[in-house]
């Protein structure tokens, strides 16, 4: 846009037409690429051969190793009883929450509690940081736990308060009776 812009305002310096239109071409190519890696991110996956739980755990040594934050993980019951869409529910929420956290908390520790012994799971991450200061519209990382967890039957709450940190809570679909 800022290429087309100085072209139309600038007559007299705007270079030759292939020049401009060129480096207009560059700049949407890059820009392309650059989504492209962004939507693959975004894409669901399937947990590894590692688990849920052992992605996890691989993510918080990430998180500590990478950026210095502590992240304490509390698991309680099985894994195994989630289905695989329920365990990439998990997994992208925490990765989001913990992404948050680094970002904006300005908090050195976050705790991760899953509790898949109940009956819907839930998970919670929490923080000691400033909590959430203002809601910014710009970001999309709660629209898109909300969105994951509504995908799946499930809820996500946000708890915050300034200066006090803010908690995530994520909890799965309630059962359905047996028929």
């Amino acid at each position: 846009m800022a290429l087309f812009k100085f072209y139309f305002e600038h007559p007299s310096g705007r270079g030759s037409k292939e020049e401009v239109l060129t480096n207009i071409y560059e700049v949407l190519q890059t820009t392309l690429q650059n989504l492209r890696g962004m939507l693959r991110s975004l894409r669901s996956r399937e947990v590894g051969p590692a688990g849920l739980v052992g992605e996890l755990r691989d993510m918080a040594t990430a998180y500590q190793r990478f950026h210095g934050l502590d992240v304490l993980l509390q698991v309680s019951g099985d894994e195994e009883g989630l289905s695989p869409a329920h365990q990439e529910v998990v997994f992208q929420v925490v990765r989001e929450a913990l992404s948050n956290v680094r970002r904006h908390a300005q908090s050195g520790t976050c705790l991760v509690n899953c509790n898949f012994a109940e009956h819907p799971f839930s998970v919670s991450i929490k923080d000691w940081g400033t909590g959430i200061i203002s809601q910014n519209t710009d970001g999309f990382g709660l629209v898109g736990m909300r969105e994951r967890a509504a995908g799946i039957g499930g809820r996500l709450q946000v708890v915050s308060a300034p200066g006090r940190g803010t908690t995530i809570f994520l909890s799965g679909p309630q059962p359905t009776p047996d028929a």
